[in-house]
């Protein structure tokens, strides 16, 4: 789970082509967060296809910079397999 938020959050910091979605499942697939870039940032995330986070806003604000999650686009977007043990 928490290869899976990194992940996305990864995602997230990338993200900046217009209209875009990506998505990250967990290693047996009952995760999914997907990340939707349009006019905003938004995610969300289902458990075994069921939704529990349905189109939320991803918005970062900061004390002293304007804030960011409007009209971004992707940079550069990478798929990448892992496949590891855990013991």
């Amino acid at each position: 789970m928490k290869r899976l938020l990194l992940t996305t959050l990864f995602l997230t910091i990338l993200l900046v082509y217009a209209n875009a979605q990506y998505s990250v499942l967990s290693p047996n697939a009952s995760v999914e967060a997907k990340i939707v870039v349009g006019d905003h940032l938004s995610y969300s995330v289902s458990f075994k296809g069921i939704p529990v986070i349905i189109n939320s806003d991803i918005r970062f604000e900061f004390r002293q910079a304007p804030p960011m999650g409007d009209e971004m686009t992707v940079l550069k977007n990478t798929v990448t397999d892992i496949n590891e043990s855990w013991t």
